[in-house]
């Protein structure tokens, strides 16, 4: 296998000196990694170098010592799935050029018979034209829409369940001050409450073949972005839900794991199928309006990684047996990065540093 991290030599700002623009000669250092732990990097854009207070040598030998703790202990193991054929999965949010369908076709591709769902079948595309691929309409903010999916899926299977993929979920770019709290509740009922009506509605068939349910969660739960309080906020919650149900369903015999998904090229984030941003007139952020406006339309430049890429990557770390965190995506492990080796102030002045927030002061 011998898969490696790669990450630059570590002078003269320590292990986060990978992530800046400003330095010259990328001599690297490669740290050898298990197979079985994935971790992607990415990188994140300063206006100027850190100056370090402390010991950069020292510093960088803690890096290394963090990090090898972390791949060490980060997943927990269950038996390798190793028959595939006859085994049944549900994957929610599946419309066309999303995560979803994405990861309906990998699983389709290992040999499971897959349920693919979404709210408005018009918007499978290519699955209905797949064999192996069974379309079901899914509101996932319909406690009723669930119950009736539950029981569809129970007597199409016999009663069991081997994977269920909670990936359906909205997302919304506009500042707290000036978001509905309806439409606020809306988005929560979408991405925090389906998870867990929805994992009430499927345990019995999970328990019944020992399954595993897989969360989609983000990055955006690690740290505050502004312009996302509402989507971030949820994806925290979502996140806490997640690791909560691993702990509860386990003594089941149920393995529950979250990923922590970074950015993914999908058809919801190309900037002609997101709606122009419009703040009230007497809002405090008109000013920015138009940078705002960037980030909802997803222009800022931010570097993807390929959909099909990320869902087998997913695919492959369900099926391969690992329970709790996952981080696939582009810059999916930077959060963690800079939450361990930053101070909180420095990392969040650092990941909004495109937000406009610094014209709005001036």
């Amino acid at each position: 296998m011998g898969d490696r991290m790669m990450c630059p030599e570590l002078w003269p700002y320590g292990l986060l000196q990978y992530y800046f623009d400003n330095y010259h000669g990328r001599s690297k250092l490669t740290i050898p990694v298990s197979d079985m732990v994935p971790f992607e990097l990415g990188e994140v854009r300063t206006t100027g170098p850190l100056s370090p207070k402390y010991d950069t040598m020292a510093f960088a030998h803690y890096c290394l010592r963090t990090i090898k703790s972390f791949l060490r202990h980060q997943h927990s193991l269950i038996p390798l799935r190793t028959t595939m054929s006859g085994k049944t999965v549900v994957v929610t949010g599946c419309s066309n050029g999303g995560l979803g369908a994405a990861m309906a076709k990998a699983y389709q591709a290992k040999g499971f018979r897959v349920f693919a769902t979404l709210r408005n079948r018009s918007k499978a595309g290519a699955l209905e034209k797949i064999k192996g691929i069974e379309i079901l309409e899914l509101d996932v903010t319909s406690e009723e829409s669930i119950h009736q999916c539950a029981k569809a899926v129970e007597k199409l299977t016999g009663g069991s369940l081997d994977v269920l993929v909670n990936n359906a979920g909205i997302s919304t770019i506009r500042p707290l001050l000036d978001t509905s709290v309806d439409d606020a509740k809306k988005l929560y009922d979408s991405n925090v409450w389906a998870i867990l009506l929805m994992a009430q509605a499927f345990a019995p068939m999970l328990i019944k073949s020992k399954g595993i349910m897989c969360n989609i969660s983000s990055v955006s739960s690690e740290l505050p972005f502004a312009w996302q309080g509402t989507y971030s906020s949820s994806k925290a919650a979502m996140t806490r839900i997640s690791e909560t149900l691993r702990l509860e369903m386990e003594p089941l015999g149920v393995q529950v794991v979250t990923v922590i998904l970074g950015a993914v090229e999908t058809s919801g984030n190309d900037p002609n199928n997101r709606k122009e941003l419009e703040l009230p007139a007497n809002s405090y952020y008109q000013q920015i309006a138009s940078i705002i406006n960037r980030h909802n339309k997803g222009l800022v430049h931010v570097k993807k990684q390929n959909v099909d890429v990320a869902a087998n990557n997913v695919v492959n770390d369900v099926l391969s047996g690992r329970a709790g965190f996952v981080r696939r995506g582009y810059a999916s492990s930077l959060t963690w990065l800079l939450n361990t080796f930053l101070p909180y102030a420095l990392t969040t002045k650092m990941i909004n540093g495109e937000s406009g927030l610094g014209e709005l002061k001036r």
